[in-house]
């Protein structure tokens, strides 16, 4: 039986847990400061996935190289992975 991704991940800490809860957690597009929609995110890591030239998706999206990279090995954007 193969687990889940949430099965796998340590518990959140409570402050957290009640932002989930609650659905006013600031992550993803939701974030002031975030440059990129979740779509363009889950876009850029499809593309790179697929083997699209990293310095084209930073061109196309506007962002750093290093951020496309961050995106496409699921760092950056963990939720959308």
């Amino acid at each position: 039986m193969q687990r889940s991704r949430a099965d796998r991940q340590p518990p959140l800490p409570v402050s957290d847990a009640r932002y989930l809860w609650h659905g006013t957690r600031n992550w993803g597009d939701r974030n002031g400061q975030a440059r990129l929609t979740e779509a363009e995110a889950f876009n850029i890591r499809s593309r790179y996935l697929t083997g699209t030239a990293v310095d084209l998706l930073a061109t196309e999206f506007g962002v750093s190289e290093g951020h496309i990279k961050a995106i496409g090995r699921g760092e950056k954007w963990k939720h959308l992975v």
